[in-house]
């Protein structure tokens, strides 16, 4: 699975795949807005998993109060081994 991931401003971002646990995180430093970021699919993410995105923004000015911003994601996930073909065939009117 490939992300793209816009930022409002650069500084480190924190990506997690998670549902009742967090399965992966990557931490990303982002210069630019946006980034790109890759994650194998895997059969424990079934039916489906949340990114979730934390982006902080670095600390220049201690008189300035951290910012953060928070993205997430509902991503459904499919097996098409699971899928049974189906057709169904009516007659003519």
């Amino acid at each position: 699975m490939k992300l793209l991931v816009k930022t409002p401003f650069k500084g480190k971002l924190l990506l997690t795949i998670e549902r009742d646990k967090v399965y992966e995180y990557k931490i990303i430093d982002t210069d630019k807005k946006s980034a790109v970021v890759e994650f194998p699919i895997k059969a424990s993410y079934l039916p489906n998993v949340y990114v979730t995105a934390t982006l902080i923004k670095p600390l220049t000015n201690t008189e300035v109060p951290l910012t953060v911003a928070h993205g997430l994601l509902s991503l459904k996930v499919t097996d098409p081994q699971t899928h049974i073909p189906l057709t169904i065939e009516a007659p003519q009117k």
